[in-house]
């Protein structure tokens, strides 16, 4: 249930990182 999470996580991250580095900031802002 949790690697699920996190792997569901690591791979929106990566997505909006490779559409838009500033909102994988902000993602990651959110996260921390």
């Amino acid at each position: 249930m949790l690697c699920t999470v996190s792997c569901f996580l690591a791979l929106c991250v990566f997505t909006v990182y490779l559409n838009d580095s500033t909102a994988s900031m902000h993602m990651l802002a959110l996260i921390v």
